[in-house]
């Protein structure tokens, strides 16, 4: 089971056959980390980041593969 208290992100193991809860602990500090937050069926976690950084441009790169073939061939 993973939760935040305060700026912790926290850890507990939970064995459901008997309902035991292991000891909490400490994962990571996420004192930037917004409220959205989730964890993916593999185990990582996403979420938004406040910052005070402005984002002024983006590169999207379409083909990604094919563009990564071109400039490091492998033949």
């Amino acid at each position: 089971m993973f939760y935040l208290a305060g700026d912790k992100m926290m850890a507990v193991d939970v064995r459901l056959s008997d309902m035991c809860l292991g000891k909490p602990r400490l994962l990571f500090d996420v004192d930037n980390a917004r409220s959205n937050l989730d964890v993916t069926s593999d185990g990582r976690f996403l979420m938004t980041i406040d910052s005070t950084r402005t984002i002024t441009h983006l590169n999207l790169i379409q083909n990604w593969f094919q563009e990564l073939e071109r400039l490091v061939p492998t033949r």
